[in-house]
């Protein structure tokens, strides 16, 4: 298997059978989000839909404020 030519033609059939497969993946998924009976396959399948179209929801959201922060209490 270390021979490019025939990694390279495994590649290349690889690609050409996932663009054949692709619309009707899409599909199915598409059908999931609208028509399951499990709202959670709903919700699962319109998120991969999302994510799919590069709206993915963030992992992890960042918080921080950038800036000097001072408190004076004055007792007099």
């Amino acid at each position: 298997m270390k021979d490019g030519k025939i990694l390279q033609e495994i590649y290349r059939r690889t690609v050409a059978r996932m663009a054949v497969l692709a619309p009707g993946a899409l599909m199915k998924v598409q059908s999931l989000s609208e028509n399951a009976k499990s709202e959670y396959v709903q919700l699962e399948a319109a998120k991969d839909l999302l994510d799919r179209a590069g709206m993915k929801a963030p992992d992890r959201v960042d918080h921080r404020v950038a800036g000097d922060v001072r408190v004076t209490i004055d007792l007099s």
